[in-house]
């Protein structure tokens, strides 16, 4: 497989070299072993495209734009790689300051976003200017993502409701074993930015500690030139230079040396998502010193002695309890030792691993296919009555009719068609399908539909049940009181709908809040159609394809009913994340039947409305059916 990586920011990016950046290529290298990977970052002066350990690195942009104008570029530059490359699926790396670079809308291919942090709001804070706007609105068109921490899931599930979000943190490579050495110093580790990190707190902390304690603060990171001279101006004002040591970016055995000498660590940042320092001072068996804020909440507090947030007072007082009581060093650090050793690499890794093959396997169609054949030769044996609750009058047959006609006869078959009926005024996109069916009106459209369903199932002698709710292209808004909204729909009647348009709203896989009463209807309905599930299996739609009325279906089914199997919506395409989502979380297993696949043709044909629209859909022909279910 060959796997795209891209961040702006690289282990030897000379401005940053951040946490996050580590993580991804951790996350590449290993990927690397049995998969052809690169990794796309930003350019900046003496960069040299070369391979370290499997991984490819490729630099995009100018080199001479420094670091803040450098992450803008890369945002332009980014699209056009996507354009260029060869892969199978891209992982982009969220760069400030929007986050998103939009890669969904130039490639068919599937991109994963990686999300270490939202910049959004912090750069809306700073530089006022609407940042986080613009991110809202690329977050929504992401249908992978990966957070690193609860509140980003929690965030980004706001602006994206359909998106097949995994929380999976990142990991840390444990060190061997830890010896006691001669502890000399109190060690920061992190990007110099004076202000997110709160590097202006921990000075003023230290400074009031100062005289009491002979340890040394030591600085360990580097930044932009702007901010490492800010930090070292900031010393200077508060008398520290004697202090305060500023060592820049170590690596390797030096930085190893600085954690096993160190005291303690202490993380006084005022925005964090997910701090790799943090697991790398635990997993060296360290007490943690940090603010008590919302990007640290992942650390329990008997891990972490936590002060509350920015209160210099309460810092400078928990360095110094920690520096005074061995007990409580060395409690915190053999609690903090056994909690890093749950985000081992090897471990996290595999949550990475898992989630990219379900998301390459849903997008190439590689879900593993069991046959269905065991399960309806025990539907036949054990006289099941089966219960098609259809969203439309024509999808069981389109769905499922291989399985419908299979079983025809041989068991009790009802359809229970739920959306049947239609209401004017009519959208443009409502029109546009009423005349692409070849009709000059409503009624005799929905009338033909009916007929329609009426003669093929009549056929199998099967009983139908309509429900007669309204489609979603034709459902209305209650609006109570507001007649001038009602006059202005006569002119246009999308502002009377719940789904005014087909692509953007119907197909949309979000349904309305201002369809709840729908779903009540329904649920009511159905309880009352379907008396009894005593030996029954109720079919119903999975919502691959994103549609409201599949998605309204599958959700009241899935609260109303418990022997329940899913059909794969014909004929929509299954490169849905909200589908994807929706299996992985009932745990779903796919089953593919492949009988009767002629009859099942004979029965479409007789759908004539909707036979030029069906001819139009890539992959018409196929006529397999997939079923999900938890069969044991």
């Amino acid at each position: 497989m060959n796997m795209i990586f891209s961040s702006y920011d690289e282990p030897n990016n000379p401005y940053y070299a951040g946490g996050g950046a580590r993580a991804v290529f951790e996350i590449a290298r290993r990927f690397a072993k049995n998969n052809k990977v690169m990794f796309i970052c930003g350019n900046y002066k003496n960069a040299k495209d070369t391979k370290v350990e499997g991984v490819l690195y490729k630099h995009i942009g100018p080199k001479f734009m420094g670091a803040k104008l450098g992450q803008l570029a890369f945002h332009l530059y980014l699209p056009l790689s996507v354009l260029r490359e060869e892969y199978d699926i891209w992982i982009e790396s969220f760069t400030p300051p929007i986050s998103v670079s939009f890669l969904p809308l130039f490639t068919k291919k599937p991109v994963v976003g990686l999300c270490h942090m939202l910049a959004g709001t912090d750069m809306k804070r700073k530089y006022k200017l609407p940042f986080d706007l613009i991110e809202r609105i690329g977050l929504k068109i992401y249908k992978y993502i990966i957070v690193v921490n609860q509140i980003t899931y929690e965030t980004i599930a706001r602006s994206n409701k359909n998106s097949f979000i995994n929380l999976i943190p990142n990991g840390v490579l444990m060190p061997g074993e830890i010896k006691t050495k001669s502890k000399s110093h109190i060690l920061f580790v992190g990007r110099i930015e004076v202000n997110q990190k709160g590097l202006d707190l921990l000075l003023s902390a230290y400074a009031l500690l100062a005289t009491e304690t002979k340890l040394k603060l030591v600085i360990v990171g580097s930044g932009t030139k702007s901010e490492e001279k800010n930090l070292i101006n900031l010393i200077k004002k508060l008398g520290m230079d004697k202090k305060v040591e500023v060592l820049g970016r170590v690596e390797g055995k030096q930085k190893d040396e600085l954690f096993r000498k160190a005291y303690l660590v202490v993380i006084p940042s005022r925005y964090e998502t997910f701090s790799l320092v943090a697991l790398e001072t635990m997993s060296y068996g360290l007490p943690l010193v940090c603010f008590d804020i919302n990007g640290l909440a992942w650390i329990p507090k008997n891990i972490a002695y936590k002060v509350d947030a920015f209160n210099v007072h309460k810092l400078n007082k928990a360095i110094l309890e920690v520096l005074n009581d061995n007990r409580l060093r060395i409690k915190l650090g053999k609690s903090a030792r056994k909690f890093a050793e749950k985000y081992n690499w090897v471990k996290i890794f595999k949550s990475y691993a898992n989630y990219i093959n379900q998301v390459v396997n849903v997008e190439m169609g590689l879900d593993n296919q069991q046959s269905f054949d065991p399960f309806v030769e025990r539907i036949i044996k054990n006289k099941t009555r089966c219960i098609f609750i259809s969203p439309h009058l024509d999808d069981a047959i389109l769905s499922a009719g291989g399985l419908i006609s299979y079983l025809s006869g041989k068991v009790p078959i009802e359809v229970i068609n739920v959306f049947t009926n239609a209401s004017r005024p009519i959208t443009l996109s409502g029109r546009a399908i009423i005349k692409k069916s070849g009709f000059k009106d409503l009624e005799s459209f929905y009338s033909a539909r009916r007929q329609e369903d009426d003669k093929v199932l009549t056929r199998l002698d099967i009983k139908k049940t309509n429900l007669k709710l309204v489609d979603a292209l034709f459902r209305k808004k209650i609006l109570g009181k507001k007649r001038n909204i009602e006059l202005l729909g006569k002119i246009f009647p999308e502002v009377l709908h719940i789904y005014p348009t087909y692509r953007l709203h119907v197909i949309s896989g979000y349904i309305s809040k201002q369809d709840v009463g729908t779903v009540k209807i329904i649920k009511k309905r159905l309880v009352k159609t379907v008396s009894s599930t005593r030996n029954t299996l109720i079919f119903c739609p999975i919502g691959n394809g994103g549609h409201v009325d599949h998605l309204i279906v599958r959700d009241a089914c899935s609260n109303l009913f418990k022997n329940l199997v899913y059909w794969r919506d014909f004929p929509y395409v299954t490169k849905n994340a909200e589908f994807l989502k929706f299996k992985v979380n009932h745990k779903l297993e796919q089953y593919i039947f492949n009988k009767n696949t002629k009859k099942k043709k004979e029965l479409i044909v007789g759908y004539k409305s909707q036979t030029e629209l069906l001819s139009r859909v890539k992959g018409y022909e196929d006529p397999k059916e997939f079923y999900y279910s938890v069969f044991n």
